[in-house]
């Protein structure tokens, strides 16, 4: 079920993995992004859903106020939504990748652990699928 769909993202409820899924499909910031990121935690908290997907194979470079308002702001209220699985898609572009990988070292994968928020990345959508049904030590099914 689609949830809602702009230009550069659709998010949509997969009843099959019982997770909420957002499809990054081109460059967003500021407030357009972070709409979309409240919108997640909106259908998290309606469908009480601790399995979250993001596909970022299209995305673009975060520009960095919007990463360290992820880091710092959504992901406490994420877990705190009942995120406890999250998979990421990795972005196609290498500049994308590793711009990903600066936010981890910089603490935002230290962060999620803290909170108790399982990460893992992928670059096979059906993979990030079935790891976030497959039981987790800790973690609901």
């Amino acid at each position: 079920m689609i949830y809602l769909e702009r230009p550069f993202v659709r998010i949509r409820w997969n009843e099959e993995c019982q997770c909420v899924e957002s499809e990054w499909l081109a460059f967003a910031f500021g407030e357009p992004y972070r709409e979309i990121l409240e919108k997640t935690l909106e259908l998290h908290r309606q469908k009480k859903s601790s399995r979250s997907l993001s596909d970022l194979r299209k995305a673009s470079v975060m520009v960095d106020e919007d990463a360290q308002w992820v880091v710092a702001n959504w992901m406490p209220r994420a877990r705190a939504a009942g995120i406890l699985k999250f998979a990421v898609i990795r972005p196609a572009s290498v500049v994308s990748q590793m711009q990903l990988e600066q936010m981890g070292k910089k603490g935002g994968g230290q962060i999620a652990a803290n909170l108790g928020v399982v990460t893992q990345y992928f670059t096979d959508l059906d993979e990030a699928r079935r790891w976030l049904t497959s039981p987790t030590k800790g973690s609901p099914r």
